[in-house]
């Protein structure tokens, strides 16, 4: 071998190391830019392994210090992109040393200001969470004014962004509105320094769109809801044109349509919405958390929509998706955990998943930041609710009021969800006092409710919500008769608690109508407020408006789907309609008429609505045996009776069965009775002792018969 062949030798050897090394980054490299265009978390994991052999080869002490800096940027990138996808004790404080390591080795200002920006974006996600003047959101910021102050404008806007990002935390940790506006600044400027066209523009109008969101929830003006929409529809668009991964844009401005359904109650916004969210989950990367994001969104909106129109196919996919939703996978997005749950549970019936999501909803609560507080407390006393609707347990019902008081106070006095939340209370309130019989619970509602309506903007179309709930309430306490009015000083206290029941009467007629009034045709809440007008003027007792309250009873049944979870109950209220105007005028059509309604509510009640069965079979058994029609009368008491087990095995706990299963508590006398009259009294017998054996199974009292002559 010639001397030559032997230097030759020698630097092949010498430079193994360093081309070995290069090809360890150029490797990880490729596995960091195939997570970037698609999502697959195994990417990112595969990415930070190889970065992590790349780094301590011995040939990257080889490279020059330029090229070296570069890599350990491309590095950091790696171990931040871990970290914002699955948090762990190391990643990110592998990727801040490395950019730290990055700034003292490059040569190039672009470098060393591309490491900057990087180390500044990792602190701010270290300080995620911690009080604004954390020392890490101070350095980041310092970085970052150091960027805006010495770069060209594609730096600069990548400065801008930055700074908005870490406001936006500094807002979310501490509810200081000056945050949020600062943030809304940085964002103009980035937008500002953005090449019209550019790669970059529709993450900018992205920023500006969820900043609008988060202005729109502080101030309620609804010029700042609008403008997200628009905003994050033309991220959308831009993201599209320039073949970006549009699965987050799509679902960010999806959850804007959202926020605007909820405001409006527009049904078209939640059909779109429905349909961003399925082709954002079709375009992530499945696995990924932008996908687990999307899919809680779409489950969530499914399931929402299937409760206003009972779409059996919004059913069925919910159902699917809720199995595949539930579980550690979605540990990474807590804050959309327990509405996801709640979904679940809401199409699939299944205690486990209730129980989840009420665990996963105190733990949100645990950990929320100043400004995610309150939405956590409503998505507990969300959750604390499924779980009395589905359980009757008045403990739960109690902890949701408890909850919904919790959230006000932590909600400004000017913030426009406050009155949402006042309202909350106040109907849960209501119903506590609609189980446990307290007037004094009920009064407080009634006040609750009376100052929501009063504070909130004429035109407001949360506004009709608002003035329903108050009529509810003033008509409950209508109903509990003269002690309702708590006028004990009166000189003549039964007069005068007359004069105040038909005080609130008067009222919740009023309003009931009002309320029916502001709310359009096609919206999802109008039959049930169609029911709540009619079933105020049937309080009435007065024939004259039998008949109109008829009208709205059936216009009621007739504005919703058949396969809507409350037809049932609006069909019972159109047979109870029915039953007092026959009672009152003799009507054979109308008798026969509201028998048919019942029977077919009990029908549609007796598996999916328990409660709302028992009702209906002992207004059918008792409508019938007020006509001496005995043998519907012993069929609709006997249906009733049937049911009774069922919803006696949903309950947890004695108050809730009291309170769940009071019309429960007449229908054994009530069959008894009817099959007396029609010649079986052994037969009676056996039914009356059968059924107070299911009552008193269930610990409950059990009730007296009616009167010979009333019928049961």
């Amino acid at each position: 071998m010639t001397a030559s062949q032997d230097r030759s030798a020698g630097d092949d050897a010498a430079a193994l190391p360093l081309r070995q090394a290069e090809a360890a980054a150029h490797a990880a490299y490729h596995a960091l830019r195939e997570h970037a265009a698609t999502g697959d978390p195994a990417a990112i994991r595969t990415a930070v392994r190889l970065w992590r052999e790349a780094l301590v080869h011995p040939g990257m002490r080889l490279m020059p210090a330029g090229t070296r800096a570069g890599l350990l940027i491309d590095a950091g990138n790696a171990f931040l992109r871990q970290a914002e996808q699955d948090p762990g004790p190391d990643g990110l404080g592998e990727g801040i040393a490395c950019y730290r390591e990055a700034i003292e080795l490059a040569t190039e200002p672009a470098r060393r200001v591309a490491a900057k920006l990087n180390l500044a974006a990792a602190l701010r996600l270290r300080a995620a969470g911690r009080p604004p003047g954390d020392e890490d959101f101070g350095a980041a910021l310092e970085l970052l004014d150091e960027c805006v102050a010495a770069t060209g404008a594609p730096a600069r806007a990548m400065a801008w962004t930055t700074r908005g990002h870490l406001r936006m935390d500094q807002y979310h940790a501490s509810a200081d509105t000056e945050f949020l506006r600062a943030a809304d600044a940085d964002y103009r400027a980035a937008l500002r320094e953005t090449a019209p066209g550019s790669a970059a523009e529709y993450r900018r109008w992205g920023h500006l769109g969820l900043s609008a969101v988060e202005t729109w929830r502080v101030t309620g003006r609804r010029e700042f809801l609008d403008r997200a929409v628009e905003h994050l529809m033309l991220a959308t668009e831009l993201a599209g044109r320039h073949g970006q991964r549009r699965g987050m844009p799509l679902t960010n401005r999806a959850t804007a349509l959202m926020e605007r359904f909820e405001a409006d109650g527009r049904c078209e916004d939640l059909d779109l919405a429905v349909d961003l969210y399925e082709q954002a989950v079709s375009e992530e990367h499945p696995g990924s958390a932008e996908a687990r994001e999307s899919s809680g969104g779409l489950c969530a909106a499914l399931a929402r929509r299937h409760e206003l129109t009972g779409d059996p196919s919004d059913l069925r996919r919910a159902t699917g998706m809720a199995r595949d939703l539930d579980g550690p996978a979605l540990a990474g997005v807590i804050g959309q955990f327990p509405p996801v749950l709640l979904a679940g549970f809401a199409v699939t019936g299944d205690a486990a998943t209730l129980d989840s999501a009420i665990f996963h909803a105190r733990a949100a609560v645990a950990g929320a930041n100043a400004v995610r507080r309150p939405m956590a407390l409503d998505n507990l006393a969300a959750a604390l609710s499924s779980g009395y609707d589905a359980t009757g347990d008045l403990q739960k019902l109690v902890e949701v009021s408890d909850v919904y008081e919790q959230a006000v106070r932590s909600t400004p006095d000017d913030a426009p969800r406050r009155l949402v939340r006042l309202a909350n209370l106040a109907d849960a309130l209501r119903e506590r006092a609609h189980r446990d019989g307290g007037l004094e619970l009920l009064n407080h509602a009634v006040r609750l409710l009376t100052e929501v309506v009063a504070a909130a903007p004429v035109n407001a179309p949360a506004r009709a919500g608002y003035v329903a709930l108050l009529a509810t309430a003033l008509l409950q306490r209508h109903r509990l008769g003269p002690l309702a009015t708590g006028l004990d000083q009166a000189t003549d206290l039964d007069q005068t608690a007359a004069l105040g029941r038909a005080a609130d009467l008067g009222r919740a007629i009023v309003l009931a109508g009002a309320a029916v009034a502001a709310t359009p045709a096609d919206a999802p809440d109008r039959p049930a407020r169609l029911g709540l007008h009619g079933a105020c003027l049937l309080a009435t007792g007065r024939t004259g408006l039998f008949d109109q309250a008829v009208e709205l009873l059936r216009e009621s049944v007739a504005d919703t789907p058949r396969t809507a979870p409350l037809y049932a109950r609006h069909l019972q209220n159109l047979g109870y309609g029915l039953a007092r105007r026959a009672q009152a005028r003799g009507d054979a059509r109308d008798r026969d008429a509201a028998l048919t309604a019942f029977e077919e509510a009990w029908a549609l009640a007796a598996e999916s609505d328990p409660a709302a069965g028992v009702s209906a079979g002992w207004n059918w058994g008792h409508a019938a045996g007020t006509w001496a029609d005995w043998l519907a009368s012993a069929e609709g008491c006997l249906r009733g009776l049937a049911t009774v087990w069922r919803l006696a095995g949903r309950q947890e706990g004695r108050r809730g069965r009291e309170a769940w299963l009071r019309d429960a508590q007449r229908l054994p006398a009530g069959a008894a009775l009817t099959l007396a009259k029609l010649g079986s009294p052994r037969e009676a017998v056996r039914v009356l002792e059968a059924g107070r054996g299911v009552l008193l199974a269930t610990d409950l009292p059990v009730g007296g018969g009616p009167s010979d002559d009333a019928g049961p």
